[in-house]
């Protein structure tokens, strides 16, 4: 948020991945600078106010659900009634963020406004309630492998009419993607994919060892885009690589770009320590899905800091360039 003002953000050009939502709205509110501005106006208030945010970041993630939930629903009710609250129009703001790092890679001074959006957003629903559809997204790492046993049900609902109606006017979610008919493990199996364990690594021979690579399964690729992940693995094995695939585990960014943070960093303990026991043996990581793989050294990074050591996951056109050049 210690944005310098120099306007960089306002970039007209459509070639330019600068911030795609303030080219869509052409509302300053909703650009790197616009929103870094709303939010140290919301932090001076809440100063003023005798509010500590790292405080109440850590009273929210202690506060239980039913016990916050009727304070929240009257500030909600207030709300609907039209009481200001200032809090409202950061909010405004930063629900017209895509969460697509733009600002992070082209602005000069590399203003984030994906992280300080979750932050805003886990103080704010602790005072207002959440929307359903945050609730489902941010459950759908954890339950789209059940969903994927059985496709067909699912693919049914969501390309049904009636569905997408009351989907999109009363959850606020629209062209619900369908789940691949391919089933991975099936899969793995057919086509002779081996999954990584600590195990299969320890019997590879030094030889193989030295072109082994792990990649590493999000819930998207592996559940909607499931022909990406088997192509991605037999292109490696044309290669002359040993590719092996990592066990799925909930990544956790759909948690973060929501701003449910203590269940984000809940998920990401459990997903590091699944990497950690692969990593021990040395083998380079790469991730197929950019943000999901980028996730890692940002959200991980910051979410941890020194206490958790984080793999180095590249991405898969990172990798191959680093090996085309030895």
């Amino acid at each position: 948020m210690y944005c310098n003002g120099n306007g960089a953000c306002y970039n007209f050009d459509p070639n330019d991945a600068m911030c795609p939502s303030w080219k869509g709205t052409r509302d300053r509110r909703h650009s790197p600078k616009g929103r870094a501005s709303l939010m140290r106006e919301w932090l001076r208030g809440m100063s003023q106010q005798g509010v500590d945010t790292v405080q109440a970041s850590k009273d929210a993630k202690d506060r239980r659900f039913l016990l916050s939930f009727l304070p929240r629903l009257k500030n909600t009710l207030a709300k609907r009634r039209g009481d200001y609250d200032f809090s409202n129009e950061v909010h405004e703001s930063m629900m017209g963020c895509l969460a697509c790092k733009s600002c992070v890679g082209q602005c000069p001074i590399k203003v984030d406004v994906p992280e300080f959006r979750a932050k805003f957003l886990e103080l704010y629903y602790s005072r207002y309630l959440r929307p359903t559809k945050d609730y489902l997204i941010g459950s759908l790492e954890f339950v789209i492998p059940m969903m994927a046993i059985f496709p067909q049900p699912y693919n049914w609902l969501v390309s049904r009419s009636w569905v997408n109606h009351f989907s999109s006017k009363y959850i606020g979610l629209s062209d619900n993607p369908k789940l691949s008919k391919l089933n991975l493990k099936k899969e793995m199996s057919r086509r002779g994919i081996r999954l990584a364990t600590p195990l299969s690594i320890e019997a590879l021979s030094p030889r193989d060892r030295s072109r082994a690579v792990i990649v590493v399964q999000d819930a998207f690729t592996s559940y909607f885009e499931t022909e990406l992940v088997l192509d991605t693995m037999e292109t490696l094995s044309r290669l002359g690589f040993q590719a092996y695939l990592a066990p799925y585990m909930p990544n956790g960014k759909p948690l973060h770009v929501h701003g449910f943070m203590k269940a984000f960093q809940r998920t990401a303990r459990k997903n590091l320590d699944m990497l950690q026991s692969l990593a021990f043996y040395g083998l380079p990581f790469i991730g197929i899905d950019p943000s999901m793989t980028l996730t890692y050294r940002a959200e991980y990074t910051k979410a941890f800091g020194d206490s958790r050591q984080i793999p180095n996951i590249q991405l898969m056109q990172e990798w191959l360039m680093k090996k085309a050049t030895i």
